[in-house]
């Protein structure tokens, strides 16, 4: 199902407030886009690739890769997602930021925070998934969140297949919580969602 920013808004003033819920957010591509780029250079080809945020999400890390955060870490030529960035504000706005959170694969959350503060959200809980170099690592931070915080209710938005792939597996897994994934699409600078509810 597809929906358009006005109905995640008209959403979020109709849901149940007193329910548990947390929505969390992808940072790169899905809140934000920016010139940045991981380079990873990898020691069995001899070869080294400077890779968008997107390119990241979807490459599979080898063990003889050998990865550089540096230029990732910094915010280089960032531009907001509005139609993504609205449904966080107004989520903040309704909940404030115990119900919403950025989870992202940059080593630094500073860049994140910068944006937030930017916005007036800077009590916005950041988490990086980029310690781990599991495939699966957002959807297992989710998991512990879920158990950690007794969550009924969460809301997932992602760009990244590789990531609604494993956060749909957990939805199959959890039945006793209502999961929402988000995909975010780039078509042609046009955004789209697709919602699996």
């Amino acid at each position: 199902m597809k929906l358009t920013e006005k109905e995640f808004i008209d959403e979020i003033d109709c849901e149940d407030k007193c329910i548990n819920r947390l929505r969390i957010f992808d940072f790169d591509d899905t809140l934000i886009t920016s010139e940045s780029k991981v380079k990873i250079f990898s020691q069995k080809n001899n070869v080294e690739y400077a890779l968008s945020a997107k390119q990241f999400a979807e490459y599979v890390i080898s063990d003889d890769d050998v990865v550089d955060h540096s230029e990732f870490d910094k915010l280089i030529n960032h531009r907001e997602i509005s139609m993504i960035f609205n449904i966080l504000k107004k989520s903040y706005k309704t909940y404030g930021s115990a119900a919403n959170l950025v989870l992202s694969a940059r080593n630094s959350s500073i860049p994140i925070f910068n944006v937030m503060k930017e916005n007036a959200m800077s009590d916005l809980e950041i988490i990086s998934s980029s310690t781990s170099l599991l495939e699966d690592s957002k959807a297992r931070i989710i998991e512990e969140i879920i158990d950690e915080r007794k969550l009924q209710h969460v809301e997932f938005f992602d760009d990244s297949s590789k990531n609604i792939h494993y956060v749909l597996k957990l939805k199959q897994k959890r039945k006793d919580v209502r999961l929402i994934i988000n995909h975010i699409k780039h078509v042609d600078n046009v955004i789209a969602i697709t919602r699996f509810s």
